[in-house]
């Protein structure tokens, strides 16, 4: 099953995205924007959300990135 697929049997379709979440996006490095956008829309799907917004861009944010706040040596 694809992703495309698992989207359409959750939702009937692809999932929104807010004006100011896709702007933000446009910032993210092009190498690694296709593979943001992929997660960003699973996390969306997976919380029964209709659209990617900039709260949920920071909560996949602070997820990858707040795996790093600590692990630093003294």
């Amino acid at each position: 099953m694809t992703f495309a697929l698992l989207g359409q049997a959750r939702n009937g379709g692809e999932v929104a995205w807010d004006l100011d979440a896709e702007q933000r996006l446009e910032k993210v490095p092009a190498p690694v924007r296709t593979m943001a956008r992929q997660e960003l829309e699973r996390t969306a799907l997976d919380k029964g959300q209709p659209k990617v917004t900039v709260k949920l861009m920071e909560e996949v944010k602070g997820r990858y990135f707040g795996m790093f706040k600590g692990s630093s040596q003294s």
